[in-house]
């Protein structure tokens, strides 16, 4: 009623992140100029962190109209029970064939074998897991299992993680002090 009154193409305020309202504000142009050269230098691990509502989402989908056509990327928003397998999840998004066993190292070594093969035709390939406080303490150490996959010329993936705070909490733990020194680039929004 008052989108017409008013000449609305489109209802304001709504609870999604769609990249028209994206609004170039110096920290979110920073965070992503900082995702992008993460992206492209293939480094491993980046994490951007921000409170609910600040537009994380918003700038995960504004990169992925910045990447090349050539790069493949899986996106995979992780559900509040965190009751996901990271690396099916990964072979699932990136067209690999999971293997009847279906147990991790033989889908690592389909998934790697991919990855590889992508990298020597000069495709990037990045996991992007938004929603990311929600991993498990086991999804986490495989985040670092699919950030070590290495091949001829380095990295095969690259994987930024989108989180609330509590994130960093998560990381924070004695136990993944050696998980927290694997990312390479940290924003905050």
């Amino acid at each position: 009623m008052y989108g017409k009154f008013f000449g609305l193409r489109s209802l304001p305020f709504e609870d999604r992140a769609d990249t028209r309202y994206f609004y170039p504000a110096a920290e979110f142009q920073e965070a992503l100029a900082a995702l992008a050269y993460e992206i492209h230098h293939g480094t491993g691990l980046g994490l951007l962190i921000g409170e609910a509502g600040t537009g994380k989402t918003l700038l995960l989908r504004t990169l992925l109209l910045r990447l090349e056509k050539s790069d493949q990327t899986v996106v995979v928003t992780w559900p509040a029970s965190g009751a996901m397998d990271l690396v099916r999840e990964c072979c699932k998004g990136f067209g690999v064939t999971l293997p009847s066993s279906h147990n991790q190292s033989s889908c690592l070594y389909r998934l790697r074998r991919h990855l590889g093969r992508c990298a020597s035709a000069g495709i990037r390939s990045i996991l992007i897991v938004d929603q990311a406080e929600n991993l498990s303490p086991s999804n986490i150490a495989q985040l670092t299992t699919l950030a070590d996959l290495c091949g001829d010329r380095g990295k095969l993936l690259t994987v930024i993680l989108a989180a609330q705070p509590l994130m960093r909490a998560l990381l924070d733990r004695p136990g993944f002090a050696w998980i927290r020194q694997q990312f390479f680039g940290e924003r905050t929004l």
